[in-house]
């Protein structure tokens, strides 16, 4: 029973001690990244499926977004299009309107 009483609080005072820290760093203004910032290594251009999977939608949706969104930004190569990665997260922030 002793044993049990004190594995209990030595993992009180862990868990205390992690968010404590977890807290501490809490909204570090250089260290806070917007959704779309982890994506900043990929390559410039994505072709559609790739598209679907940064936007977090099926490709289904994408084709008929594609189809029916001429706003989307986007550049015909040699007959495939591509989605400038950097425009689109612009497009996609404002709320899918780059007229505002």
């Amino acid at each position: 029973m002793t044993a049990l009483a004190i594995g209990i609080g030595l993992g009180l005072a862990a868990a205390g001690y992690f968010v404590g820290e977890g807290l501490r760093n809490f909204g570090k203004g250089s260290e806070t990244m917007s959704f779309f910032s982890a994506l900043d290594d990929a390559p410039p251009l994505m072709e559609e499926n790739e598209l679907a999977e940064f936007l977090g939608v099926n490709r289904k949706d994408i084709h008929a977004l594609v189809q029916n969104r001429s706003d989307l930004p986007r550049m015909d190569v040699n007959g495939t299009v591509y989605f400038p990665r950097a425009q689109v997260r612009e497009w996609a922030e404002h709320g899918g309107n780059l007229d505002d």
